[in-house]
C-alpha cells in the first residue's frame, strides 16, 4: 500500500523540512503520481473504455470508476506501484536541491492550495 505521508518522506530523508514545506512536497507527490498513472492508463484505452471513464469522473462516481478499473486494468494497481517507484527514485536523484530549496525559503511559510479535485468538481457541475 502506497501512503504519502511524513513516514514517506523520512524514508528520502526529507523528515527535517518544515512541516509546510512536508505538506506541499506531498501534495505534489500525489498530484504527479496522478498524473503519471492517468496518463498510462489512458494510453491503453480504448474509445469505449476511455468514455465510459470519463462518465463516471464526470458525475463524481468514485466507486463505478475504481470498479471499472479493476474490471478493465486488473493490473492498473501494479501501474501504480511502477509509478510511485519510478518518482521516489527521481525525488531521491533531488534530495540536495529540495533540501537547498526550502533552507532558501525556510522562513517563508508555504500555503498549500491543492488543485481542483476532479470528481467534486463534476459532481458539483453535474449538479449533484
Amino acid at each position: 500500500m502506497i501512503r504519502l505521508d511524513d513516514r514517506l518522506l523520512e524514508q528520502l530523508g526529507l523528515d527535517a523540512l518544515p512541516a509546510s514545506h512536508r505538506r506541499a512536497l506531498l501534495m505534489a507527490i500525489y498530484q504527479e503520481l496522478e498524473i503519471r498513472v492517468g496518463v498510462r492508463l489512458a494510453a491503453q484505452m480504448d474509445g469505449r473504455q476511455l468514455n465510459e471513464f470519463e462518465g463516471f469522473v464526470a458525475v463524481g462516481d468514485k466507486a463505478s470508476a475504481l470498479a471499472f478499473l479493476e474490471r478493465e486494468f486488473p493490473l492498473y494497481k501494479r501501474v501504480v506501484e511502477e509509478e510511485f517507484d519510478r518518482l521516489r527514485t527521481e525525488i531521491g536523484t533531488q534530495l540536495s536541491d529540495i533540501q537547498a530549496l526550502s533552507q532558501v525559503y525556510g522562513d517563508v511559510h508555504v500555503v498549500v492550495t491543492p488543485l481542483p479535485d476532479p470528481w467534486k468538481a463534476s459532481a458539483k457541475a453535474a449538479g449533484q
